[in-house]
This record gives structure tokens, sequence and C-alpha cells, in this order.
């Protein structure tokens, strides 16, 4: 594992710039003395509206979760979860995005607590299909 704070920063930063849904807000105007809705806007979410979990992971190739070609030693890497303001979660591996999760189910939930997320072709098992 190298440097943390390099795969924090990188994962965060591509999710409030990139990765994420945009934030609708309702836009509106005044009018007379009265508030009147003025159609929608779409900006970037920020920092303050996330959720970010940090944690280290040992995989038993050094490609990952992302799997492919890598070397076979067990290789331990910073897994990133950022979740946004829609509830959609994106999941980073070494500092890259593996995958996002529009709807979260419990089983994601307990995986980030035990501190251990699936590879990348498993994240179907992380959506609510409700």
């Amino acid at each position: 594992m190298t440097d943390p704070i390099k795969h924090l920063t990188s994962a965060v930063y591509s999710a409030l710039c990139v990765d994420l849904q945009p934030v609708i807000e309702t836009v509106y105007r005044s009018e007379d003395g009265k508030r009147i809705e003025d159609g929608c806007r779409a900006r970037r979410p920020c920092e303050t509206e996330v959720d970010v979990i940090m944690f280290p992971q040992t995989w038993s190739s050094t490609a990952l979760g992302f799997g492919g070609i890598g070397g076979q030693a067990f290789t331990a890497a910073y897994t990133v979860v950022v979740q946004g303001p829609s509830g959609e979660a994106l999941v980073y591996f070494g500092g890259n995005l593996a995958y996002r999760i529009k709807r979260p189910n419990h089983m994601f939930g307990d995986d980030v607590r035990n501190r251990h997320l699936r590879p990348v072709g498993k994240q179907h098992l992380y959506e609510d299909k409700s």
C-alpha cells in the first residue's frame, strides 16, 4: 500500500468533479413579493454533501478487484467508498473507480462495515431491487 492521502484525494476529486450524479435544484424567482418556481438547474455535488469511508483491503492478485491479468501475489490497496447526495455509492480500488451502485442494499452496508467489498463483476449483488 502506498500513500493513503493520494488514493483518498484522487477518489474524492473524481467523485465530485465527474463520477457522481449532478444535484438537481429547483430555481425560484421573486415576482410581486411572491416566490415563483423558475425551473431547475444541475450542479456538481460539493464535499459537504458526500460521505466518505476508506479502508485497506487485501486482494489475491495485483489486479486488485478489477479482475483481468495480474501477478499472483496478495496485494493490499485502499478501498474508498463515496456516497453522494442522491444515495448512490461509488467504489474506488487503489484510487480508481471500480463501480457505481445506484441504490445500495443491506449487503453493501454489511460489506462496508466488514471492510471487504466484492470485486468488479459482482457489484450487481449490491443493488437494491425493490
